[in-house]
């Protein structure tokens, strides 16, 4: 299990308003990635039986995320 927190510039919050946690959430279903935002930290849990391939889609899915997320928030 893993946890991501969403902030703006190092350690700043967002505002609420923005549902950065959900927006992040939404485009991680559409990239093909289940995370759980809670509030604007995202959880992830992938199988404990992984193989080293599995986790490096994992990764590129959620950068892809991350990126995208980052653009609509700038």
């Amino acid at each position: 299990m893993g946890a991501l927190e969403l902030v703006r510039g190092g350690r700043e919050r967002f505002d609420g308003a923005l549902r950065a946690g959900e927006q992040a959430r939404d485009a991680s279903i559409e990239q093909g990635l289940v995370m759980r935002a809670v509030g604007d930290p995202l959880i992830v849990a992938p199988p404990l039986v992984c193989t080293p391939a599995e986790i490096d889609e994992l990764l590129e899915k959620a950068d892809r995320v991350l990126t995208l997320i980052a653009r609509r928030l700038a």
